[in-house]
């Protein structure tokens, strides 16, 4: 093989001694191919300098190649999402796909057009429009948390459980000797608020201990929210 030719897929199975399909599903992890074959054609790959054309494979398949990823309007500059974010992409290196950032400007009935295979979205805000066409465009999508009851159910759903986090949360103040305790409460239609603040308020009820309810709106600064707990606490030095 001349030196200055790029290596093909049938280099990689010529190399290996199999045939060009089984070669195919080995580097796509597809297929009934076994661990050792597999391992077999990596390291070929590898040798060759083999890499995959990932855009003709998606052209073959119909596929873009890319998933998109909603976050909340108004709150992708806090740390968690863009935690979230880079993690996503992150999760996406291995596997040949780009990941695309849906503007939260982008218009709800053009949700449908979008060049992507699937969707990754999180903390999904109740009655948010482009939400809700992501949820109805008819391709697969993933949300870290519940949707809100009235929005469309997504493909799958991996929700944290947050009614055992706010009973062990106030269960541990009440261990420390609190009998008046105050939870900060952020008013946004979101399962994850919805959740935690259910959880405090049945909480309460089943231990006979005072709770607060303080409403948070909007996205406060770390200097805003310690003036908030200061006043808080000069109205109702019990808590």
């Amino acid at each position: 093989m001349s030196s200055t030719r790029a290596a093909t897929l049938q280099d990689v199975a010529d190399l290996c001694g199999i045939s060009r399909g089984t070669a195919s599903r080995a580097l796509a992890g597809t297929g009934r191919v076994s661990a050792e074959t597999r391992r077999r054609v990596l390291e070929a790959a590898q040798t060759l300098s083999y890499s995959t054309n990932s855009g003709a494979r998606n052209l073959r398949q119909a596929r873009a190649g890319s998933i998109g990823l909603w976050l909340p309007r108004g709150m992708n500059f806090m740390e968690y999402y863009m935690n979230f974010a880079v993690g996503v992409v992150q999760s996406t290196e291995d596997r040949e796909l780009t990941v695309s950032l849906i503007p939260a400007e982008f218009p709800a009935s053009k949700a449908r057009t979008l060049h992507v295979d699937g969707f990754v979205m999180t903390d999904v805000i109740g009655d948010d429009e482009l939400a809700r066409a992501i949820l109805e465009s008819g391709r697969p999508v993933v949300t870290s948390e519940l949707v809100p009851p009235g929005m469309p159910e997504p493909t799958v759903a991996l929700a944290g459980d947050h009614r055992t986090a706010m009973d062990r949360l106030l269960d541990r103040l009440r261990a420390s000797g609190a009998t008046s305790i105050a939870v900060v409460r952020p008013m946004i239609d979101q399962m994850w608020a919805r959740l935690a603040a259910d959880a405090a308020a049945d909480w309460a009820d089943a231990t006979g201990i005072t709770v607060r309810f303080i409403d948070l709106h909007g996205v406060p600064s770390a200097e805003e929210l310690h003036t908030m707990i200061r006043s808080l606490h000069d109205a109702h030095p019990d808590v």
